[in-house]
């Protein structure tokens, strides 16, 4: 009887463990963000395919996808954003990938004050950061091509405000700025 009932026990919860897990996956598979959760060593406890997209690793094999994060993406500002969140600080980086631009905030997971591992998630910023590339662009361009005109009416002005000039001669001016 105490087996029997030992082993019921054990049974539903794995079912639970079994269901909360299958959640967790259905949730994390549907995001468009991507998704790592590391142990302290670096090593991929649980992963979602935008994570693999987003940093150019859909051709690795599961077993290295379950090896160090850091064989998914051997930039720079990825290896930085993990170390610093494995170090106890969060950290946000920006990956140039390819064509696309990713910013990777990494934050450590803490158990009694102590890193157990980190948080990763990527986001596809791409379409941001042309945005704000072309609003820089048209901002430069809108300042140029106002230096123009705005440098020949100050002088103008200028020369009106600094030199004498009989009223029919400031009129004369005034209309050729128009």
């Amino acid at each position: 009887g105490l087996v029997r009932a030992r082993d019921t026990v054990y049974t539903t919860l794995m079912a639970q463990l079994r269901q909360k897990q299958n959640e967790f996956t259905a949730i994390t598979e549907n995001m468009s963000e991507g998704f790592l959760v590391l142990d302290k060593k670096t090593d991929i406890l649980s992963y979602n395919t935008s994570a693999l997209r987003l940093l150019g690793a859909v051709d690795l094999s599961p077993s290295e996808i379950h090896a160090s994060a850091l064989t998914l993406n051997r930039s720079t500002g990825f290896r930085k954003a993990v170390d610093t969140a494995l170090k106890g600080t969060r950290s946000e980086q920006v990956l140039h990938l390819d064509s696309r631009c990713c910013q990777v905030m990494a934050n450590p997971v803490l158990r009694d004050g102590e890193v157990e591992g980190a948080v990763v998630v990527i986001l596809d910023i791409t379409e941001r950061e042309e945005r704000e590339n072309l609003r820089r662009e048209f901002t430069a361009n809108v300042s140029h091509e106002l230096k123009t005109p705005l440098t020949s009416l100050l002088l103008n002005v200028n020369t009106l405000r600094n030199v004498y000039l009989p009223e029919e001669k400031q009129e004369a001016l005034l209309i050729s700025m128009d």
